[in-house]
């Protein structure tokens, strides 16, 4: 049986859900974590790097401040 390559990402998700210390910049980089691990499922490099050209590769100071701002 394949594991799936994101598990830890969902986990740490999951977790985040349940706990309530979980900071902000915890949850946005397990969800910058998973849309890495499905750029990386994807069949053909070119098109890995392409998905994950298209990620936000901000800070999570960068998007805290432009989250703040509208």
């Amino acid at each position: 049986m394949k594991t799936p390559t994101n598990l830890p990402a969902n986990t740490l998700l999951i977790a985040c859900l349940f706990v309530t210390a979980c900071s902000s910049q915890a949850w946005y980089a397990g969800v910058r974590q998973g849309g890495e691990n499905q750029c990386r499922q994807q069949s053909a490099p070119a098109d890995v790097d392409a998905c994950i050209a298209r990620l936000n590769n901000k800070s999570y100071d960068e998007y805290d401040k432009e989250r703040n701002r509208r």
